[in-house]
């Protein structure tokens, strides 16, 4: 796109878009095809290699991204069915407002919030919180910064000459932080002006003596150099794009006065933004454990993110497998590099322990756990003790509290939540939402006791959200057929229900199978795969595939020569969308 060809469009516009801003990009992905994919006109050469990088910009997973942009698909041209239910209160409120644009004009915002080229935005006032963060983490070289995630949380490391060590804080304790520099501002002036920028021991103390946030305090004492340059870092770019000095920091009032406008005037849109949950000061109530289960594909994964809204609730997620253990749950002490190559311990925490650390310090917010594949795992052992927390009272607080598992995770989390708690419990505004699938191999069996302590919600197999796609195959020698695939799909099942006896939990939900697999019309591997190792293994007759298939080798060497693999019996249960298909010697090889 040359620069005449650019597409102007005010601050404004592009201020309306802050806070759904990964949103807005998937509604663009889910544009029609014409004309060109709306992948490609962002740049990227596939629709995952699109998910990856949005994915990577807003802090999220690519699943979520592909989530939502199927979400939009039913409301958009893109020739996808997508979810058919109705948007979720965010998502409804992006499409009413960014819905009826042009394709043009959509595409220049997604250009600008994603940071592409050739995109000139109108700028009619000062530098904003985000141009800030884009200046900051270009800036990377010695210690990094990573842009800020669930709107409120940044990540910075130290030098990382060994090893990445990483590090958080949320904007209110970097707010707290620049006022504390400007309440004391004559130290810190003198400071910096004897020392001429950084000196270690120097700044430590000062961090100890005069930060009044203890998270931020003890953080500067343990990791000096990092939140040095974070804090230098900020106030540079809050008052110039110029390039900054390793180990210098501005300390002139006014540029830190600046610096503490630029921070508190975007904390202060995100604190007016509109909220389902209580109003300031009240927890939220209703926190529960809720397990999704059915058949592969019934989309056990899509219910859980229906539930949370990325705009407004904090999340954390996690994915079970057979190593994982308690400690990479909850957390344990583990050794570091400090920024002086020194080996350190620092508890780190797991996905259990930042997800109710954030819940008791964020009373007014909807907080959920997602845990993905929960019996890939020893479930019960992962939970250790933490397993008694799971009873809930009705208000969605725990019934029993417990010890903490170690002295560190107590010190920590007491830091992290700003209190003094000396058992821990699941607060009321806690989620915990898991998927399971019983039917695969090398899954662990959920004891009663443990699986009891959930709402289970089981997902029945629905054709209608199958995707809008058709499935080609070999009928005969000469002859092919084509159906949808949601006709397909369900006539498989039936087969494998009547004439194999295969469990409801075993059966091919219609989302086993997604667009992109569809694409081309043809059967993928991971389906064949899937029916062969999984379902057919204990039959030796494999009565679905055709006579001479006797080894998966057989059904892929049929395959790639357009021979048929399935049998008489069960393409027989098949129609065409254009007739029946003519195959009287269906069980024959055609060779």
């Amino acid at each position: 796109m040359s620069d005449s060809n650019q597409v102007h469009f005010s601050e404004e516009s592009l201020d309306d878009v802050q806070g759904c801003e990964m949103e807005v990009v998937a509604l663009f992905l889910a544009q029609g095809d014409e004309p060109q994919p709306p992948h490609k006109e962002l740049g990227y050469s596939t629709q995952s290699e699109a998910f990856n990088a949005v994915a990577a910009k807003f802090r999220t997973n690519p699943h979520t991204v592909k989530l939502t942009r199927d979400s939009f698909d039913h409301h958009t041209e893109s020739g996808r069915v997508g979810w058919k239910e109705n948007l979720r209160p965010a998502l409804a409120k992006v499409y009413e407002q960014f819905g009826k644009l042009s394709r043009e004009e959509l595409l220049a915002i997604c250009q600008a919030v994603l940071g592409l080229e050739n995109v000139e935005v109108s700028r009619s006032h000062g530098v904003q919180f985000e141009e800030v963060f884009e200046r900051v983490v270009a800036a990377n070289s010695e210690t990094r910064t990573a842009s800020p995630y669930q709107a409120q949380v940044v990540d910075f490391s130290n030098t990382g000459r060994r090893s990445d060590g990483w590090f958080s804080l949320t904007l209110d304790q970097i707010r707290d932080c620049l006022r504390d520099m400007i309440d004391n501002h004559e130290k810190f002036d003198s400071l910096n002006k004897s020392k001429n920028g950084y000196h270690e021991t120097s700044w430590r103390n000062a961090f100890d003596s005069n930060l009044s946030n203890r998270v931020a305090r003890t953080m500067g004492g343990v990791q000096t150099l990092p939140m040095f340059e974070l804090l230098a870092k900020i106030i540079h770019f809050s008052n110039d794009s110029s390039p900054r000095t390793y180990k210098s920091i501005e300390t002139d009032r006014h540029k830190l006065e600046r610096a503490l406008d630029v921070l508190s005037n975007h904390l202060s849109g995100l604190s007016n933004a509109p909220s389902q949950t209580a109003s300031e000061g009240a927890r939220v109530t209703g926190g529960d454990n809720i397990l999704f289960y059915g058949a592969p594909g019934t989309g056990k994964s899509h219910s859980v993110w229906e539930m949370i809204d990325e705009d407004s609730d904090l999340y954390f997620t996690t994915v079970f497998h057979p190593d994982m253990q308690n400690s990479d749950f909850s957390g344990t002490l583990k050794p570091g590099i400090n920024e002086h190559d020194q080996i350190t311990y620092a508890f780190r925490p797991g996905p259990f322990a930042r997800a109710v650390a954030c819940a008791w310090a964020n009373p007014d917010k909807k907080v959920f756990l997602v845990i993905e594949e929960l019996n890939r795992a020893v479930a019960a052992a992962v939970f250790g003790e933490l397993f008694q927390l799971l009873d809930r009272e009705p208000d969605g607080s725990s019934s029993y509290n417990v010890d903490f598992p170690s002295p560190e995770f107590e010190k920590w989390f007491n830091n992290v939540a700003a209190s003094d708690a000396e058992r821990l419990g699941l607060p009321s505004n806690l989620w915990i939402l898991a998927t399971m699938n019983s039917a695969d191999q090398g899954v662990y069996p959920l004891d009663t006791a443990f699986r009891r302590r959930w709402r289970q919600q089981y997902l029945a197999i629905d054709y209608n959200k199958a995707p809008e796609a058709d499935v080609v195959f070999v009928t005969s020698a000469d002859g092919k057929q084509s159906t949808k695939w949601s006709s397909f799909v369900e006539t498989l099942n039936r087969f494998l229900v009547t004439e194999l006896q295969v469990d409801e939990d075993r059966l091919i939900g219609p989302r086993f199978l997604n667009d992109q697999d569809l694409e081309d019309g043809h059967l993928p591997g991971k389906l064949l795969i899937y029916l062969w190792d999984d379902l057919l293994r204990h039959h030796q007759d494999k009565p679905l595939f055709h006579s001479s298939v006797r080894t998966y080798g057989d059904l892929d060497r049929r395959m790639s020569e357009d021979k048929p693999i399935f049998s008489g019996d069960f393409l027989s249960g098949l129609k065409s969308e254009k007739g029946e298909a003519s195959a009287p010697d269906l069980d024959s090889d055609p060779s």
